[in-house]
């Protein structure tokens, strides 16, 4: 859980105030107000983010694709996705895994013991990873990126997610509740499903299926075939622009001072 101090905030509420306008700011000094003086501003009963809530955003698992407009469009124009994901299998950068080295072991954890862990066998053709561009595959996905511009990304993934056959990627909680995210089917299968408190929903070819992340989360591919979807994580669609200005601003020093307490 992030946590900063007195002195943290009021420097930082400092330097928001003297550049946006104060109307704005409400939902911003609350969530400042949180990190400081409220150890639970991590959790909000079933939904729960490893480093923090962002007050009075709407709180539901998974939406329908009438809440967020561009699916439609999305959804119409996936053969651009499915060009650009074989442009980079042939072009870009190759396939790693999605979890670092050192990861810890997460056998312990599977839902369902017959299936493999997550370590080296979910894999990713990455387009950006927390909100750092792959310069050759963004390149490539200049039009996969044009067309989902209209959701807003945000500062997350966008990358070709590929789940080994028979793995499971364990149930777990998000990072926070400021992004959702979207996958698009590219090989999918019945076998396989994502579970998001604790309702299974299957990946369709060329369809969107748009989550929270910051409820408790699982997916499994029990087929023998590699499970391959597109991801993209997009601003939480309740936020205001100028209050993602402001993130933008402060959410770096915010991190930085999760490495070293109390300098900012």
């Amino acid at each position: 859980m992030w946590t900063i101090t007195k002195k943290s905030l009021d420097a930082i509420r400092k330097q928001v105030i003297n550049e946006f306008p104060k109307g704005k700011l409400d939902r911003i000094n609350l969530f400042l107000e949180n990190l400081t003086f409220n150890h639970d501003s991590n959790s909000n009963g079933i939904q729960r983010g490893q480093q923090f809530l962002f007050p009075e955003l709407a709180s539901k698992p998974v939406y329908s694709s009438g809440e967020c407009e561009w699916t439609s469009e999305i959804e119409k124009s996936f053969p651009v996705i499915l060009s650009d994901y074989n442009s980079c299998l042939y072009q870009g950068n190759l396939r790693e895994p999605y979890l670092a080295e050192d990861e810890p072991d997460y056998s312990a954890y599977l839902e369902n013991k017959k299936l493999a862990p997550p370590n080296k066998r979910w894999e990713a053709i990455f387009i950006c990873r927390d909100g750092v561009y792959n310069k050759i595959n963004k390149r490539i996905c200049t039009n996969t990126l044009k067309l989902i511009s209209k959701a807003v990304i945000g500062n997350g993934d966008i990358m070709f997610s590929i789940l080994k056959k028979k793995t499971e990627i364990v149930p777990h909680y998000g990072l926070n509740n400021l992004h959702l995210t979207c996958h698009v089917g590219i090989v999918v299968n019945n076998l396989s499903f994502l579970k998001v408190h604790n309702k299974k929903y299957t990946w369709s070819v060329g369809k969107c299926l748009v989550f929270d992340d910051t409820f408790y989360h699982s997916a499994a591919n029990n087929s023998n075939n590699d499970r391959i979807i597109f991801l993209f994580d997009f601003w939480h669609p309740d936020l205001q622009t100028t209050e993602i200005r402001i993130l933008k601003r402060i959410l770096p020093l915010i991190e930085g001072l999760q490495r070293r307490p109390f300098v900012l």
